[in-house]
């Protein structure tokens, strides 16, 4: 139910941003549960100064505007930047991300809010990720040209990122900075751009200096890397092999998983994945029904590419790595499924079943901490772009070998017959 007036409480102080200057207000810590408020135009309060980055000029910051924003009691953020310098309007740049921006499986809402919270941390990031593709992404709805805003937008970027040590960029909003580029480059740019801030905004992440405020960043990177296509198509024996060992991998864990000594002590293993159940209908192969309406398809990005379907095998492939690693411990075992039934219900996936939404919030280990492994979703994003090469017939049968396995259902065709089968299109690919 939509947030009424009386539901939200009085507006804290706003962080200590980069490019914010703070203002002598009260503070009231709200809440901590989101209440999403979305509409579809923004209602913008009067303006107040504030002092930007050098490079950026004179800018001012409005309250933010009345979206799914607005309604949130542990809103990290009051404003949002106005440049002067510009002879647009940015709120409707704003606008395209919100509440128009679309997969084929609907909005994603609150994947979309924790990537505009997070970028609005840095003026830049802001720029790269929501202001920038934006820019590129409105001519290709209006069918007007508007070289000069992508530009305007491309030139600050690129200005700031030349003088990192000088607009003190944390790790954070420096990986998404490039992870905005990445966006930008791969939808409507450079495919070799888009591989060297790829590398760039990972090695950020990889080796970073300091603690991340929270995982929302390293999880768009992540989710923007599998929505993309792979550089090459030709598969190496190295490759066959990581795909057949994580298929023996989840054959072993199976097998262990399915006995009733197993199944007494974590009966969570056995129902999680139940074909009645809301994890199954994700994870199941498919076509989907778009939860966007008809009139609103236009909004839909990447329609030509299975955003859903790389979702839905990162996914698979994500689970399948977290049991093994917890193979030695029921109880973590146990508390990983118990995280994955709260996701489901915390962000309403069990209505609205988008598996975009699933894989971002599930790589953001939001868990307990001796349950975290970072390096689990760069190893699966290593065996997707692997994945994403395979012919499609051998793409089904390697998510359904998964799907059996998690379902404790022996598969239909044994992992020795994929391995055979994708043995031979290597052969004749040479």
């Amino acid at each position: 139910m939509p947030a009424t007036q009386g539901d939200r409480q009085p507006r804290r102080e706003s962080r200590g941003y980069a490019w914010v200057k703070r203002d002598s207000v009260a503070t009231n810590a709200g809440g901590s549960e989101p209440l999403p408020v979305v509409t579809n135009r923004y209602a913008l309060d009067q303006a107040t100064a504030y002092a930007g980055m050098a490079h950026h000029g004179r800018v001012t910051r409005l309250p933010s505007p009345r979206t799914m924003l607005d309604g949130l009691r542990d809103d990290p953020f009051s404003t949002l930047p106005m440049d002067f310098k510009v002879t647009w309007d940015e709120t409707q740049l704003y606008d395209l991300w919100t509440t128009r921006l679309s997969y084929w499986s609907g909005q994603n809402i609150r994947m979309k809010e924790k990537a505009f919270r997070a970028a609005m941390r840095h003026r830049t990031s802001f720029e790269a990720l929501i202001l920038g593709y934006c820019a590129r992404w409105k001519p290709h709805l209006d069918g007007k040209p508007n070289g000069a805003m992508i530009q305007y937008y491309d030139s600050q970027v690129q200005f700031a990122l030349s003088r990192q040590g000088a607009n003190d960029f944390d790790d954070d909003s420096l990986s998404l900075s490039f992870t905005g580029l990445i966006l930008q480059e791969e939808r409507f740019g450079d495919k070799q751009k888009t591989q060297l801030y790829a590398q760039k905004a990972k090695n950020i992440q990889l080796y970073r200096k300091s603690q991340p405020m929270d995982n929302a960043c390293r999880s768009l990177l992540f989710f923007i890397l599998c929505i993309m296509k792979p550089p090459s198509q030709s598969i190496s024996m190295g490759e066959k092999l990581q795909l057949v060992d994580l298929l023996h991998t989840g054959d072993r864990f199976m097998t262990e998983h399915a006995t009733k000594e197993y199944l007494h002590d974590v009966p969570r293993r056995e129902d999680t994945f139940h074909f009645k159940s809301p994890i199954y209908q994700l994870l199941s192969s498919g076509p989907r029904p778009s939860q966007v309406p008809v009139e609103s398809r236009n909004y839909v990005v990447n329609k030509n590419t299975p955003t859903m379907e790389w979702s839905r095998t990162a996914a698979l492939i994500y689970i399948v790595l977290a049991l093994y690693d917890y193979r030695g411990s029921k109880n973590k075992t146990a508390r990983f499924l118990d995280h994955l039934h709260y996701l489901i219900s915390k962000h309403d996936l069990d209505r609205n079943p988008a598996c975009e939404s699933f894989i971002f919030f599930l790589v953001e280990e939001s868990y307990d901490a001796d349950l975290k492994q970072p390096n689990r979703a760069w190893q699966t994003n290593e065996l997707l772009n692997i994945h994403k090469k395979l012919p499609s017939d051998l793409q089904f049968r390697f998510n359904d070998t998964l799907l059996s396995f998690l379902t404790l259902v022996p598969p239909v065709n044994p992992v020795d017959d994929f391995e055979e089968k994708l043995n031979a299109v290597i052969i004749n690919a040479q």
